[in-house]
């Protein structure tokens, strides 16, 4: 019966420390969108140039046209959600257009760690540094805080008409400061317009690490438990 009430103690306290010192990404994993005529965009993000919100990037579509010729997809599924029924695609083109990114302001805590997946693929036939990906906390002008780099992938990491082997997935650190960010997600090529480079973004989270006063908290709980079942 005792350890039944100190196992419900401690839910409660990693619960509420979950939900009193959390930070939060709206529409994490980009299932809510906004319908376009050209292509749907996820909701409660900014959207720059193609930034679209997809169930499926189709490797033999002309909606995402490019060699994709060394990719590591499989070629009849294409490239399909690491988690739920959506995941963000950006793209610098088709078009004049040299990025995609999409971005929105989020406030995290000290010792929270962002974690997610990303999908890098490239045809470009350059091989260069030039096309490159990213996933960071950008800090405002004058607030004392430094940007955070979550993710960082450029074409030598993949090759000519290369790609990541399928979804990758990563963690931070536990964050260093607590603070309101710009969490941008973004694709680039800096060289020319005319060859696709695409990044997928999915089921990006924020978990946070228990405060010192709950540590101790739970430590408190933990010694008079261990005494009572000596009593």
């Amino acid at each position: 019966m005792l350890k039944k009430k100190f196992l419900r103690f401690l839910t409660i306290i990693f619960a509420f420390n979950a939900f009193a010192f959390a930070g939060s990404i709206l529409n994490p994993g980009f299932e809510n969108v906004i319908a376009g005529s050209k292509f749907d965009t996820p909701a409660n993000w900014n959207a720059v140039n193609y930034a679209a919100a997809i169930s499926v990037l189709d490797m033999g579509s002309s909606a995402f046209p490019g060699n994709k010729s060394l990719w590591k997809v499989n070629a009849k599924t294409g490239l399909t959600p690491h988690e739920g029924s959506k995941f963000a695609l950006l793209s610098n083109g088709p078009g004049d257009v040299y990025f995609g990114k999409l971005s929105q302001n989020i406030s995290v805590n000290a010792g929270d760690v962002i974690s997610g997946a990303y999908f890098f693929g490239t045809c470009d036939v350059f091989f260069e540094s030039y096309d490159y990906a990213y996933i960071r906390l950008i800090a405002p002008s004058g607030s004392g805080l430094s940007n955070i780099e979550l993710v960082y992938i450029n074409m030598l990491a993949v090759g000519v008409y290369g790609s990541t082997n399928g979804w990758q997935t990563f963690e931070s650190e536990p964050l260093p400061f607590s603070g309101t960010y710009t969490l941008e997600c973004g694709v680039y090529d800096g060289y020319d317009s005319i060859y696709e480079t695409y990044f997928a973004v999915d089921g990006l989270h924020i978990t946070p690490v228990p405060e010192p006063a709950t540590l101790m908290l739970l430590a408190t709980g933990f010694f008079f438990y261990r005494r009572k079942r000596k009593i």
